[in-house]
């Protein structure tokens, strides 16, 4: 539900999502296994790459030295919740920089209320950044 007002630019990705969505319209959960055996390729490999671990800690960490790290499925949930934020975040800047350029082409033609109605919208599209990077812990530089 955190991306139903979200365009995903990237096919795969956007293949993913809807397929989440449709699943979640019918009452079903789909899972990795599921791409993997029923997606295109591109699909796929994205899949496996997202879900296949890259590195192991050895176990002589823990038992010998001491020392240990928290399991994936632990921060799952602080992690998910932290790629939303950046996805977002990602998302309205672009959509700051699609307004600048409407903005641009207003003041070429002199539309006064079309102008208003452009600097409310970077306004607030500024506001959702900043709260955003707020939450995310960055500093939101880029448009001020």
């Amino acid at each position: 539900s955190e991306f139903e007002d979200i365009e995903f630019l990237n096919g795969s990705y956007a293949y993913i999502y809807s397929t989440f969505l449709k699943f979640r319209n019918e009452g079903k959960l789909v899972d990795s296994a599921f791409f993997l055996s029923h997606a295109p390729e591109p699909v796929k490999a994205i899949v496996a790459d997202l879900t296949l671990r890259k590195y192991y800690a050895s176990p002589h960490w823990s038992t010998k030295y001491h020392i240990y790290f928290s399991d994936e499925k632990e921060i799952l949930q602080q992690h998910a919740h932290q790629n939303v934020l950046r996805k977002k975040y990602r998302y309205i800047q672009r959509l700051i920089e699609e307004n600048k350029e409407k903005l641009k082409d207003a003041e070429k033609r002199i539309s006064e209320k079309e102008i208003d109605e452009l600097l409310e919208m970077q306004m607030k599209l500024k506001n959702a950044d900043v709260e955003i990077a707020k939450e995310l812990g960055i500093v939101s530089g880029k448009y001020y």
